[in-house]
């Protein structure tokens, strides 16, 4: 190419000699600089008439980037999949008079998920293209992918204010649509789930504005849960500020028994109470709202949950102002009692064949712990007191009490007398 243009500017030069008697060689004649110029110009424009012609010829390859959704194969029944990219970024080779007419929509890019057991996957994006086209890279060429059996729950919808003052506001009630919605995800996530919030601004609520929030999965503790999914994502939230309503104490059910040797110590409800708007009348009968019960059998340890705050049927005419669910925090103790059980017999352990022993005294009292549910069905003696006179020789000897066979749940405080006379009869 460089060869042709030196050429063409060889011919220009005498072109110009022949007709004209200027040398333009010549660097000190003055119209050298001007006709360098010109041959510049002449040279640009024949590149650019030489670039046209292979252009519009078809033929020369281009790339063009282009950004396609991906689209997921349905996982197996009973799965779901947790991912976090929802398309790539494609480069794509062909010719010009292909790509100019190229509608994304002719590209695919496909993840196959199905058959797969649950775990976490590194898998593949697979990009078909057009005939005629490559495809020259995919930006990223694997996604990251969870498959986990399916799990869903329920949940209804509350408001929660976001911004300056936010703890400050006034109570509020509001129509939610939809009212509820259902959380999805991983079955270890979905237990930490306790409630979805629409996070309206306080501005909103103070100018009772109609407001689009997104919903978020929060734990007992308000903080987000990440791994799960929500439907639907958005909720329109139509608040009404309350200023006017009666509380009502709500109380805790409780079903079964912590585990043996525990106890509740408190019971926290947050809120302790609730107000009520409607029917002044069937409220001013109402002591306190019921919640519904929690199974607390066999719990070794702090149990806290969420409930939902529900009007009782029998109330027409009366609605809830403000939260619309209660966190309930129970404590437990080791909830041990003592007790003493007198006249437990001694019996004696390793003696010979023949030696009979006499024990003074021959019973004694044994003090315990245990759980007061425990001891108070106890009816046998909660353990054994042994004296053991293996390996003696002495006629007389002192000897300490062991306690054997103790009852489960038991702890053995101390044994009186510790010590027991022991004589052998002769």
């Amino acid at each position: 190419m460089i060869r042709v243009f030196e050429k063409i500017k060889n011919e220009l030069r005498m072109f110009d000699y022949a007709f004209t008697g200027r040398d333009l060689t010549n660097r000190k004649d003055p119209r050298y600089a001007k006709s360098k110029l010109i041959f510049a110009c002449i040279s640009m424009i024949a590149a650019i008439l030489l670039w046209g012609i292979v252009a519009w010829n078809g033929n020369g390859e281009i790339t063009r980037t282009v950004t396609v959704p991906i689209s997921y194969s349905h996982p197996a029944q009973g799965m779901a999949a947790f991912r976090n990219t929802e398309s790539v970024t494609v480069k794509i080779a062909g010719n010009m008079a292909q790509l100019s007419k190229l509608d994304k929509t002719e590209l695919a890019a496909e993840v196959d998920i199905s058959g797969i057991a649950p775990g976490k996957y590194s898998l593949p994006v697979n990009v078909s293209s057009p005939s005629g086209t490559r495809v020259v890279a995919c930006v990223p060429q694997f996604v990251e992918i969870e498959l986990y059996k399916k799990s869903e729950k329920n949940f209804r919808v509350r408001i929660k204010p976001v911004g300056p003052e936010a703890e400050e506001t006034e109570p509020v009630t509001a129509e939610i649509l939809p009212a509820s919605a259902s959380v999805s995800g991983p079955r270890d996530e979905l237990a930490k789930v306790g409630g979805v919030e629409a996070r309206v601004p306080t501005d909103v609520l103070e100018a009772e504005k109609p407001y689009t929030s997104e919903l978020t999965a929060v734990d007992i503790d308000g903080k987000p849960v990440q791994r799960v999914v929500i439907n639907p994502k958005t909720v329109v939230v139509k608040p009404e500020i309350q200023r006017e309503g009666t509380a009502v104490p709500l109380k805790a059910v409780l079903h079964g028994q912590p585990a043996a040797g525990y106890e509740i110590s408190s019971i926290k409800l947050t809120p302790e109470r609730v107000n009520l708007a409607g029917e002044q009348t069937a409220i001013e009968g109402l002591h306190f709202i019921e919640l519904p019960a929690i199974d607390i059998t066999g719990i070794k340890e702090d149990f806290h949950t969420v409930l939902p705050l529900v009007v009782p049927l029998s109330l027409s005419g009366v609605s809830l102002i403000g939260a619309d669910s209660v966190r309930i925090d129970i404590t437990l103790k080791k909830g041990l009692a003592s007790k003493v059980y007198a006249g437990v017999p001694v019996k004696i352990s390793g003696a010979k064949p023949g030696d009979r022993w006499i024990c003074l005294p021959a019973k004694v009292s044994v003090s315990v712990e245990a759980s007061r549910s425990l001891l108070d069905v106890a009816t046998e003696y909660p353990c054994e007191a042994i004296a053991d006179v293996t390996s003696i020789v002495s006629d007389s000897i002192k000897l300490p009490l062991i306690a054997e066979n103790v009852k489960k749940g038991i702890r053995i405080v101390r044994i009186e007398p510790e010590e027991v006379i022991l004589k052998r009869e002769k």
